[in-house]
């Protein structure tokens, strides 16, 4: 077989091969080309049928140049005999965006029989083992001579392949849809097999296409009278099984890991200050549907403000596919901290007791958070003193004074206040620095604190 290569005006592209052309006697004389695609990076994909103790699938690469591509299957050749008794062969090819090939045909038996078939290869030309289960996959349409002559992929990944299937007199329109692993898809007119006659008899698909909006259009023949035959085309409207987003955005918080179509769980955890945050996502079909926390949204735009509580919020986002059953959901999972109670202007939380430092500002304590025993509880000046203007170090002296009316609240040992019980406790800490030769008499700092124990 030959392979030519034409410029846009239809003359030969003399830089291809040799002046245009090249001739492939690669393998046997009777080796045949019947399609050919091509690869992202230019190569060039050849398909039909090697003859080989009976004809077998067989796939060329040849780079852009018009060189076979030695790095390809076996020394450029992919082959893959679909059933040890019959002849078969490729009558289309399809490229994935990830470099794998499928490639769809027929193998033909004896007594006018045949079935079509269908092999996925690996970009390096090896059976694709992931695609019903050893790469290959035969599938029988009827009793009789079956065929497929042209294949495409869907956007979710989904195959379909059209051909013709006999109905006991003459052949049907068959349009034959497949999962991305291999079995019949029985989301498409119930069990993945559609068949439709155009005319009297003998209605052949030879081409198929695939809308953006997953709606398929068939073209092929069909028999008039003797000698006559005319063309039709057809559109079905089949739905997509696609459930993935392209995007996920959020405003008011970050998530991680970095967005990704596979990755389906996402995870934030902010401050008690952020009570909200919105979700914008955006669908790979435009024909499926998506749900934030329940609430359908438009694609590419943004939810309503989603409310968080305090502790764990779990907010999926499902995406349901055009047809209706297949289904992705997302998670995003945003932890809020818990509300704090330390004065915003200055503040600290030392063994589970709050202080302020404005003087004579009340504070609340939970007595559980205080390491003491029982009722008795123990507070240093270390824990209760948080202030912007006195610092508290080993050097000074302090001298805590209870300031309550009534001292059935707490006591003051020194440094420390003793014996707080459920109720309210103000003291006054006082801090003298220690004398420098600069400064011989330091000014005491006085500072006000009221606790109160729940």
């Amino acid at each position: 077989f030959a392979l030519t290569r034409l410029l846009g005006d239809g003359s030969l592209d003399t830089s291809f091969g040799n002046g245009g052309s090249i001739l492939l006697p690669v393998g046997n004389a009777l080796d045949q080309a019947r399609s050919v695609a091509l690869q992202a990076d230019g190569k060039i994909l050849v398909g039909g049928f090697i003859s080989n103790s009976g004809d077998n699938f067989a796939i060329w690469r040849y780079s852009s140049a018009g060189a076979i591509d030695t790095s390809f299957g076996d020394a450029g050749v992919a082959i893959s005999d679909m059933n040890s008794a019959s002849n078969d062969s490729i009558y289309s090819l399809a490229v994935y965006p990830d470099g794998r090939i499928l490639a769809a045909g027929n193998i033909n038996y004896e007594l006018s029989t045949s079935d079509p078939a269908i092999a996925r290869f690996t970009s390096e030309g090896l059976l694709d083992n992931t695609f019903s289960g050893d790469g290959k996959l035969v599938q029988s349409l009827s009793a009789g001579k079956d065929a497929v002559n042209s294949v495409a992929l869907q956007n979710d990944g989904k195959i379909v392949a059209v051909g013709s299937a006999w109905n006991g007199s003459n052949s049907d329109v068959a349009v034959v849809r497949f999962t991305e692993a291999g079995s019949l898809d029985n989301t498409f007119s119930g069990d993945g097999i559609f068949t439709t006659t155009i005319g009297l008899a003998s209605d052949t698909a030879f081409g198929v296409g695939i809308h953006t909006n997953g709606k398929i259009t068939v073209a092929g023949d069909h028999f008039v009278s003797s000698g006559n035959n005319d063309w039709f085309t057809m559109r079905l409207e089949a739905t997509s099984s696609l459930s993935t987003l392209s995007a996920l955005a959020t405003t008011g918080l970050t998530t991680t890991p970095t967005f990704s179509a596979s990755t389906t769980a996402y995870a934030s955890t902010v401050s008690n200050t952020t009570t909200s945050f919105t979700v914008t996502p955006t669908v790979s079909d435009t024909n499926s549907t998506v749900k934030v926390n329940g609430i359908s949204v438009a694609s590419g735009s943004a939810s309503g403000a989603i409310s968080l509580a305090v502790g764990v919020n779990t907010i999926p986002v499902v995406v349901t596919a055009q047809d209706g059953v297949t289904q992705t959901t997302y998670t995003i999972v945003v932890t809020r901290a818990a509300a704090s109670t330390v004065d915003s202007s200055s503040g600290s939380t030392t063994d589970g007791v709050t202080t302020t430092t404005s003087p004579s500002t009340t504070t609340t304590v939970a007595a559980k958070a205080i390491p003491t025993v029982k009722v008795k509880r123990t507070i240093s000046a270390k824990s209760i003193l948080v202030s912007r203007d006195i610092t508290l170090s080993s050097t000074s002296k302090v001298v805590i004074t209870v300031k309550t009316s009534s001292k059935k609240y707490c006591s003051a040992s020194g440094t420390k206040v003793k014996g707080v019980k459920k109720g309210n406790c103000t003291v006054v800490v006082a801090v003298t620095p220690k004398a420098t030769k600069s400064v011989k008499k330091p000014k005491t700092t006085k500072t006000t604190v009221t606790i109160r124990v729940i």
